[in-house]
Formats: structure tokens, C-alpha cells, sequence
């Protein structure tokens, strides 16, 4: 695969020369696949590793969006809660919309339980941080800035002190004040020097940038306050407010990047946990979130050295993670040609019930998880499979359907084991098993449309075809009525369970034998 390079102000002094070891930094720099090199200089820097060192994972998890209440009705409202009152996308229709029957917003990038967005839950308040560039690449050190009104480009360090509503970017509760900069990257801000490199000065840990106050009342006067790893406690941490981005923690406040599981923490109380050691450079703590996908509705405690999970959850049952089918079923005269997922050992790849893959949540109301008595749909055409997928070719189930008490890794470095996930499931959720968490199917009545059968050779068909090899064979035989395959056509009867009484006639029985 091509490498790419973009060039990165690691040392903050923008001369791009400064060389960096690759064994230092804890990942591959230039992109020849080794974290070996000594000598990287910063012109050689590689757009992954440029995300890297901004902190950023391969994927945004959806920080910047405000998908919870995007009419904006008010800092603490949520327009679609879950049990616990922690948001979930909001279904509400707009307020402002004149349509008598207006559209929910139920968008299908944050409903359908594939795209991982990071939870929202009563958590810590931090400062965030924006770059108005797109791609998120493209972002440098300096590009990096909170802003205030009059000077939308003030960085974080500067603003200790700062009215929490004055943030023009936000922080971990609050969306961007402009709704323009929604749709641009965030990141949780860190103390940091003139030239943008991390202020290691407290034990040689960077200091988080949070917002001080009490727990769970919205006060718009609170301000930006410093918060060191070395002093952090119950006592001195950041305000816990409503849906705040929920992250990883760990109660090793010396070692932050300690992966040691019993350092794991998810909770309140204790420190923001992140990947790797840092240096006083430009580079940004690598922060690590908590998806739906990993918990959907359960919520951190003061102090959980396990990932907070609800173990058997109904993903179909919970409003705003799925996309809703329409009540009244649906019916399609259709031909689908398509490639299949291919089945390997241990992994079912849907078979042909599956084959026409459905994206929303067809769950009847009364319907329970196991049993979610699918709306019906009608497919009258005809099922070609003739390829393997080419598009979507990642794994029909979510995990092995053989996990047993196997954990299942995640990509941020805990766990899902066999105690988190419930008996004899893959994830802690309860369609198929676990398995399939994000697929809630119909209820399926698929037949063949008859009208195919009159429909002239087209480019498709002509595909399944092979050039004639000679004129036809036109010879027919007429058969007699009284052939006895003819007979058994013409001669039917209805059956009614009894041969001594048969039913009527199929057709007229002047040609049968009496």
C-alpha cells in the first residue's frame, strides 16, 4: 500500500528538520512497517502517524456531532433517553418543521449499531479542543485552539480561569457553541507551553484542563481549572455533568499508560487513562473512549475496575440505536443479483434467508428479543448469488459463535470476558446470541414472480448464457390425450382426505376413463 507523508511539528520549533526515535515515540513514524528507525525526521512523518500524534483514533466515534439534541432545545436536554436518562440518537422530529407528519431524525450513520459512537454518561467535564481542517490529517500542533468571543483561535493553556460558556469549542458535555464547528475534530485539551509541547512539569505528567463546580448542576459561571494527574482525587477533579463523553481511567496516577489490568479503571473518580508513555513534545495523549458497541446503556460507578456492562441487553428494545421499519411491512417485486459473505469454519455467513440483508429494525411492538416476531416482507423476483461479496466482506456475526469463556479483545485494550458478555453469548447482548447485535430481520415470505417468466433476455441474463452452438432442434411430438402423463394432468381431482369421496374436478373429465 502506498504510504503517505504530510510532515509533523513534533518538537513545536516549525523547522521540520528535528529527527525522532521511533523506539522513544512507541510507534512506526515513516511507514515502513518497523518501529525501529532512531533517525525519523518530522518532513518524513506519515498521515497515520500524523492521527497518532494527534491523538487521533482511525475513527472520530462521533465527539463533535450533537446527536442527542440537535434542535439545540438546551445544554442539559436530552431528547431521547434511556432508562438511566443517559442519551441515546435522538428520534424527535424537528419543532420547526411544517410537514404535518415530519420525519424523525433517526439518521441511518448513528442507527444501526455498526458505527461505534462513544458513550455519553454523568462523567468529569473537560475542555475540548478544535481544528477547523479537514481531513483531521491535516492538522498541525498549532492548529489545535479553543477560542473565545473576539478570538476564536486562544488555546486552551491560555484560558485557565475561563467561564465554561465562553468556550467556543466546547467541552466533553457541550457541543461547539457555533453549530459551523460541529463538524470538525475534537480532543480533550492538556496544559501545554508556548511552542505547543505538553507541560510535563508535574512528576512528568501532563495536566488535564477540566471545568470546576458541583456534580450534576449546570452553572454556566464555572470556569477552566488545572487538574494533575498527581493530585487528582474525589476531591480534585472536574465536575461530573450529564451526557459527558465517557472515557477509560485508571488508578495508577503515576503510570497513566499502565495497561496492567488490575490498573483498569472505568469510573469517575480516578484519572483519564492513555495508551502510550509521552514525552514534552507536540503529541497528543492518546486517549481511549467507551463505545455502545462495547456497553450500551450501563453507566460508570465512583470507582469500576470493570467496563460497566449490562449483560443480555436488547439492542431492538432500546429507542434511537436502530433504525425503525415501517409497521405495516413492505413488498418488493424484485431480482437481487449479489455476492454472498463468504462461510469459514466456526462462522455462519447468513445462508440464503440472509442474503438480502436488512438494515433496520424490524422488531413487531410485543416482540421480545429472542423472539422479535418481525414484521413481514414480501419478496416476489428472484435470489442470484453469483460472486462472493466484494463490498461487504467483513463477518455476517459479530464473534466467533464458539467464544465459550474466551474474552473478546477490543481494539483499546479491555476485554469483553465471559462474565461481561452473559452464558453462552459472543456479546453482551441478546439477539442471536450476541452474535448478531446490529441485525433485527423481518419476518421473511420470499417467492417467485411469475411475470419474470415472460421477460425478454436482457444484458444481465445474457451474462448466464453461452453462444448457440447450431440451429435449433424445432422437432416436436404431439402426444394423445390418452398418454398417461397427460391422463394424470387432465383427470385430477381435489383431495379431500378421503379416496372414496374425491373432490371436484380440476379440469373437464369428459377425457378421462370412466
Amino acid at each position: 500500500y502506498p504510504v503517505y507523508v504530510i510532515t509533523y511539528d513534533i518538537d513545536g520549533i516549525n523547522n521540520l528538520t528535528t529527527t525522532f526515535n521511533e523506539t522513544e515515540i512507541g510507534f512506526d513514524l515513516n511507514g515502513n512497517g518497523n518501529v525501529t528507525d532512531t533517525n525519523v525526521p518530522e518532513s518524513q512523518i506519515t498521515v497515520a502517524a500524523g492521527l497518532q500524534l494527534n491523538g487521533i483514533f482511525d475513527n472520530n466515534f462521533v465527539t463533535s456531532a450533537n446527536w442527542w439534541d440537535p434542535w439545540g432545545d438546551g445544554i442539559n436536554n436530552i431528547d431521547t433517553p434511556d432508562d438511566k436518562g443517559n442519551p441515546q440518537p435522538s428520534i424527535v422530529p424537528n419543532p420547526a418543521d411544517p410537514n404535518p407528519n415530519p420525519r424523525t431524525v433517526n439518521s441511518s450513520y448513528l442507527s444501526n449499531f455498526v458505527t461505534p459512537i462513544q458513550r455519553r454518561v454523568l462523567f468529569p467535564e473537560y475542555v475540548m479542543e478544535i481544528c477547523r481542517k479537514v481531513p483531521v490529517s491535516a492538522c498541525n500542533p498549532d492548529d489545535w485552539v479553543v477560542g473565545i468571543q473576539g478570538d476564536p483561535n486562544q488555546q486552551a493553556s491560555d484560558l485557565v480561569g475561563t467561564r465554561v460558556d465562553q468556550l467556543l469549542s466546547g467541552t466533553t458535555a457541550r457541543p461547539a457553541i457555533d453549530t459551523a464547528d460541529r463538524r470538525y475534530p475534537r480532543r480533550i485539551a492538556f496544559l501545554r507551553d508556548n511552542n505547543n509541547n505538553l507541560d510535563l512539569i508535574n512528576g512528568g505528567l501532563p495536566t488535564l484542563l477540566g471545568i470546576n463546580g458541583t456534580d450534576r448542576i449546570v452553572d454556566n459561571s464555572r470556569t477552566v481549572e488545572q487538574y494533575p494527574y498527581t493530585t487528582f482525587s474525589r476531591t480534585n477533579r472536574p465536575r461530573l455533568q450529564p451526557h459527558a463523553l465517557w472515557y477509560r481511567t485508571t488508578t495508577d496516577q503515576n503510570n497513566p499508560s499502565n495497561p496492567a489490568p488490575d490498573q483498569q479503571n472505568f469510573g469517575t473518580n480516578q484519572p483519564l487513562f492513555y495508551q502510550r508513555p509521552l514525552q514534552a513534545t507536540t503529541e497528543q495523549p492518546m486517549l481511549v473512549p467507551v463505545l455502545q458497541v462495547h456497553s450500551l446503556t450501563d453507566e460508570p460507578g465512583a470507582d469500576d475496575d470493570e467496563l460497566p456492562i449490562e449483560a443480555g441487553e436488547c439492542v431492538e428494545m432500546e429507542d434511537g440505536w436502530t433504525q425503525r421499519a415501517n409497521e405495516d411491512g413492505a413488498t418488493f417485486n424484485v431480482v437481487i443479483a449479489s455476492g454472498d459473505s463468504p462461510p469459514r469454519p466456526e462462522e455462519y455467513n447468513g445462508s440464503l434467508e440472509n442474503f438480502v440483508r436488512f438494515l433496520e429494525n424490524w422488531r413487531q411492538a410485543g416482540g421480545s428479543c429472542r423472539n422479535n416476531q418481525g414484521i413481514p416482507v414480501r419478496i416476489s423476483g428472484s435470489l442470484i448469488q453469483f460472486k462472493r461479496a466484494a463490498y461487504d466482506t467483513a463477518p455476517f456475526v459479530h464473534a466467533n459463535e464458539n467464544a465459550g469463556e474466551e474474552p473478546v479483545p477490543t481494539r483499546f485494550g479491555y476485554d469483553i470476558d465471559g462474565g461481561d458478555r452473559g452464558a453462552a453469548t459472543s456479546m453482551p447482548y441478546a439477539t442471536a446470541s450476541g452474535e448478531l447485535p446490529y441485525y433485527m430481520a423481518p419476518t421473511r415470505r420470499y417467492g417467485f414472480d411469475v411475470a419474470l417468466l415472460t421477460q425478454l433476455p436482457d444484458l444481465f441474463s445474457s451474462r448466464f448464457t453461452t453462444p448457440s452452438a447450431g440451429d435449433p432442434d424445432e422437432f416436436f411430438r404431439e402426444v394423445s390425450r390418452d398418454d398417461s402423463w397427460v391422463e394424470t394432468l387432465l383427470c385430477a381431482k381435489e383431495d379431500t382426505g378421503d379416496p372414496k369421496k374425491p373432490g371436484p374436478e380440476a379440469v373437464n373429465q369428459r377425457y378421462c376413463r370412466k
